[in-house]
């Protein structure tokens, strides 16, 4: 007899692109050495989608693991699909919500992007190739910058003379997103209005977390921000940053999860900067900051 089955929910998938396949894995617990059968189907409107069989082995504590290849529906382009990811043994079920993104987040939203003025800094040159779908303008002299949103490129370090230029740039309006950058000690003084660690919750939350984000530190003291890549002290700490600078608040947000590297791995990356750069035109529309938007 089977006590339990349940779903390895911490680091299964519960999105991926149209026409993909991912790897799916169940803890089943039973009986010593009981061999039993699981049965897996994805539906729509209780409609199948895919579906399949696969039989598992308990060991001496009870305990197994089955796995299948989910082979992910094509769906329309620009449709973002709820589906339901159904699991039994016998009489005994769990479900979960399965979303399905189709493969081009910003399908059909090129006007749109063009009219964000997208800038990225990218002295590396590791960011614009993932992002060639996506019209942007190469720059290197942020000072002279005077409207747009800056994109800092994938992996670049943020020492206090770049982070003082970027600062300059959202007292200016212009907002900043940092892709999985590093720090090195900075240590930030003036012109800060607010600052947090917090989750990227509000920003899409049917998005799964990208693999191995990078984690921050930060801490207040006296009238300084002292921020760094966290290894193992007691600061603060996670993978989403958001900084506010000057009187119009105007953010930098620091992201851990890194989008480049898993952009064409999981709907996750590109879905989340498209989620980011929907946010911040909004509220630059509205006058409100991320943060007052996401109340």
């Amino acid at each position: 007899m089977v006590l339990a089955v349940t779903l390895d929910t911490s680091d299964q998938p519960q999105n991926g692109f149209s026409g993909a396949e991912t790897e799916y894995r169940v803890k089943v617990y039973g009986e010593a050495n009981e061999r039993v059968t699981l049965r897996w189907r994805l539906d729509f409107n209780r409609a199948a989608l895919a579906q399949g069989v696969t039989d598992v082995a308990l060991d001496r504590a009870g305990s197994g693991e089955a796995r299948f290849e989910l082979r992910i529906p094509e769906t329309k382009p620009g449709v973002v699909l709820k589906t339901n990811l159904h699991i039994s043994i016998g009489k005994i079920s769990a479900t979960t919500p399965f979303w399905i993104f189709p493969k081009d987040a910003f399908w059909d939203r090129m006007e749109w992007l063009k009219s964000l003025e997208l800038l990225l800094y990218d002295p590396s040159k590791t960011t614009k190739n993932t992002l060639k779908g996506i019209p942007t303008s190469r720059v290197a002299d942020l000072e002279s910058l005077e409207e747009g949103i800056l994109l800092v490129g994938d992996g670049v370090t943020l020492r206090t003379e770049l982070f003082e230029a970027l600062t300059v740039c959202a007292s200016k309006g212009i907002p900043v997103i940092c892709l999985a950058p590093d720090f090195k000690g900075l240590t930030l003084t003036g012109k800060i209005a607010g600052f947090r660690i917090t989750s990227r919750s509000g920003f899409d939350d049917r998005l799964d977390r990208l693999p191995e984000p990078k984690s921050y530190a930060l801490a207040a003291r006296r009238n300084q921000l002292v921020l760094r890549t966290a290894e193992h002290d007691d600061l603060v700490q996670g993978s989403f940053i958001r900084i506010g600078i000057g009187e119009s608040d105007t953010p930098i947000l620091v992201l851990g999860e890194n989008i480049v590297t898993h952009w064409d791995e999981h709907p996750a990356a590109s879905f989340l900067l498209f989620a980011l750069l929907e946010k911040l035109d909004s509220t630059r529309e509205k006058g409100t900051t991320p943060d007052e938007d996401n109340r």
